[in-house]
């Protein structure tokens, strides 16, 4: 006859909110050493389950099991169930309680890292604490090397949040701090090795630091306490007009030394850009604040096309932009060519707008090689002008083609939370993958959209957004 098993205690029987504790399950006619078991609490009222995070087994009649009290577990008491292939599923009926967690304390330090010589304001945010009801002291101590650096302005936010300003000394010791805050209501409260101080790690230079419109370039940037050999992306922007500008490639040569290739826009805005480099290392972006600047290029160009895709068959009408040109001072001559197929597109009706504006029709034959095709224009005062592989002929969807230039502003970029996008027509559908192709957001955008973008991490991003009139593809930074 098999005797019935069952629970008979546990110890200890309580907890608090956010506690990590080890529990002691104790049976009667159990085999706890012979099977493999499973361990939780559960709360009926409130369906809340916590299972154990470890089991072992002490014999047939006693088990441990360890158990992390979530921060927001409802209170009051729990069923104690403990399931095997041979004992079945037993319960201890209301045999442990979860209290609240009344104990004073600090939970949170942001930011936790800081170099050497850096200012930076920090947050603290504690836990049943009156912050907003005395007046405290805040410090970072550092025992091994006898260091103290006080805080300096203290602004107490509510009860459970306050910032203090610090200056980190350039001389300080590196490694962790304890976070130290104390008041007369709260008493002396601490987070052991809650702070971080570092290096100083900074961008010292970039050479060449210009460059014209249009222009193909490869920099050197220096650095010092940097991890350049860890790298994962760099970029200019430039706050003003919201214009990011990705490299094409990097070659690491040390870990202060990286050489860096961009291809800088025929219609990049001109001035100073800050230089962007992603150091996962560190966890952080290193910036040049207004290391590079970009100048008109004087020369004469086409800079532009409104239309950069079409399908055999397609008329269209090409309206190009140049600079320092003067269409409108001579006649044109426009075409589209391939220089692997020797095929040559001539323009049909060609309307002159100004001296750099010119629009041109084109019938796209319907056997016409496809791939891209270099822009041609020449006239007397210009000579011959081009855009190589400006225009691309293929087969492409006619629900997405583009048809014109996508005014579509993404912004800010880098972001940290949120990203804006505007001039959306219609309906878009927006795509932000990683580097990887791993989809990280897929949902439906309209004009003026605010973006979530808080679940990413840091780190380089290629955004899609796919609308009735446009294909829109580019680089974002989360910072």
């Amino acid at each position: 006859m098999k005797l019935n098993a069952a629970l008979t205690s546990i110890s200890p029987s309580s907890a608090i909110q956010r506690q990590t504790l080890t529990v002691t399950l104790t049976g009667l006619n159990t085999h706890f050493n012979q099977a493999s078991s499973t361990i939780s609490f559960s709360q009926t009222s409130t369906s809340t389950v916590i299972n154990s995070t470890t089991i072992t087994k002490i014999d047939d009649a006693s088990i441990s099991a360890s158990f992390t009290i979530p921060a927001t577990a409802s209170l009051g008491y729990y069923n104690v169930n403990l399931s095997n292939p041979i004992d079945g599923n037993l319960t201890l009926n209301n045999g442990f309680i979860i209290n609240a967690d009344t104990t004073k304390r600090l939970i949170s330090v942001y930011p936790a890292i800081a170099m050497q010589g850096q200012t930076l304001a920090i947050t603290i945010t504690g836990l049943n604490t009156h912050f907003n009801q005395a007046n405290s002291t805040i410090s970072l101590n550092q025992a091994s090397s006898n260091t103290v650096i006080n805080s300096g302005t203290i602004t107490k936010k509510n009860d459970t949040s306050i910032s203090a300003s610090f200056t980190i000394p350039a001389d300080a010791s590196l490694g962790n701090y304890d976070v130290n805050l104390s008041n007369l209501l709260d008493g002396t409260l601490s987070i052991p090795n809650g702070f971080q101080v570092k290096l100083n790690t900074a961008l010292t230079s970039i050479s060449p630091s210009s460059a014209m419109q249009g222009q193909t370039l490869t920099v050197t940037i220096t650095g010092v306490n940097t991890h350049f050999n860890q790298a994962s992306s760099t970029s200019l922007y430039q706050a003003s007009s919201g214009t990011s500008i990705f490299s094409n490639t990097f070659t690491k040569i040390n870990d202060t030394s990286i050489q860096i290739e961009f291809t800088l826009p025929n219609n990049a805005p001109t001035g100073k850009y800050d230089f962007y480099l992603y150091d996962p290392f560190d966890s952080e972006f290193l910036t040049l604040a207004d290391g590079f600047q970009i100048y008109e290029d004087p020369s004469i160009r086409l800079i532009s096309i409104s239309q950069r895709t079409a399908k055999p068959g397609d008329t269209i009408e090409l309206t190009i932009t140049g600079a320092y040109t003067h269409f409108n001072q001579s006649s044109n001559a426009i075409s589209l060519s391939q220089a692997s197929s020797s095929t040559i597109i001539n323009s049909g009706t060609i309307t002159k707008i100004s001296d750099t504006s010119i629009r041109a029709s084109f019938t796209i034959p319907a056997n016409v090689s496809l791939g891209y095709y270099d822009i041609n224009l020449s006239n007397s005062p210009d000579g011959i002008l081009s855009i190589h592989n400006g225009f691309e002929i293929a087969w492409i969807p006619t629900d997405v083609s583009e048809k014109s230039i996508s005014f579509i502003t993404v912004y800010p970029n880098p972001f940290t939370d949120v990203l804006n996008i505007s001039g959306v027509k219609g309906v878009g559908l927006l795509t932000i993958s990683d580097l990887n192709g791993k989809t990280c957001i897929l949902k439906q955008v309209t004009d003026n959209d605010n973006i979530s973008v808080c679940a990413l991490s840091k780190g380089l991003y290629i955004l899609k957004l796919i609308t009735e009139d446009s294909i829109t593809t580019q680089k974002i930074i989360k910072k």
